[in-house]
């Protein structure tokens, strides 16, 4: 059955500020007080891992398509930074900046570009 729109964009986590607050604003919040406090080893793969199961778990409830890409991409990041923070990929010194800068960038040219170019939703 192909959904409209509107249905899609009621199963859409991002539409309420509740949902979107628990899902990607809560992480959001760690990764910025753990990279300001110095703890990226321990929040840093957490927060990454949260965001993108989090965009997983919206891109099979409403087929929001940024959400097949930054939903996979974060749990990338997030396994980069565990990797990093447990010292089995030595980054050196910069090498947070690193993460922290390619979950940015990533971020935001997965959630932008895609929909831009194919639209909001996927549909079947």
């Amino acid at each position: 059955m192909i959904e409209t729109a509107t249905t899609q964009e009621r199963k859409d986590l991002l539409t309420g500020w509740k949902t979107s607050l628990l899902a990607w604003g809560l992480p959001i919040a760690g990764l910025v007080v753990g990279g300001a406090l110095e703890w990226q080893p321990v929040v840093w793969p957490i927060a990454f891992a949260w965001i993108g199961v989090a965009c997983l778990i919206n891109a099979r409830r409403c087929g929001r398509l940024h959400c097949y890409l930054t939903g996979p991409y974060f749990l990338l990041v997030a396994a980069l930074a565990l990797a990093h923070g447990l010292a089995l990929l030595p980054l050196g010194d910069a090498g947070w900046d690193w993460i922290g800068g390619a979950a940015l960038i990533g971020g935001v040219v997965l959630y932008y570009l895609p929909e831009r170019i194919w639209g909001k939703y996927l549909t079947v």
